[in-house]
């Protein structure tokens, strides 16, 4: 997504995310120009006072940014100054960001433990 274009992992996730919130489809067309500029959305990301909606939030995030498997240092940096603007510790950011990695790790070897012995993929 930095390059403003959205994988198509990034889109699928996305579009699970809009099936949850039941967006409409005029509402889903408005978050389509999505930008990684925080001027853009400051205001609102402090405006976020539930401590436990600021983590989901930031939870959310860091997956949608891993999404693809590619996660560069500009979707670091605009989580991180989303995190501070929430009031979260750089502490609990980088162990939200480990926890994710980590789970994403158990997940690809998971995958490979579904493939049928002696089937190449």
């Amino acid at each position: 997504m930095t390059d403003g274009k959205i994988q198509p992992e990034e889109q699928t996730y996305l579009d699970q995310l809009y099936h949850i919130l039941k967006l409409s489809e005029k509402e889903r067309a408005e978050l389509k120009p999505l930008k990684l500029d925080l001027k853009n959305y400051e205001k609102e990301i402090k405006s976020v006072s539930d401590p436990y909606l600021k983590l989901i939030i930031l939870r959310d995030l860091i997956l949608l940014s891993h999404s693809d498997n590619v996660y560069c240092s500009v979707e670091d940096s605009f989580i991180s100054r989303c995190s501070e603007l929430m009031g979260v510790s750089g502490k609990r950011f980088s162990a939200m960001k480990k926890w994710v990695e980590d789970g994403n790790r158990w997940n690809q070897k998971g995958e490979k433990l579904l493939i049928p012995e002696g089937v190449t993929k």
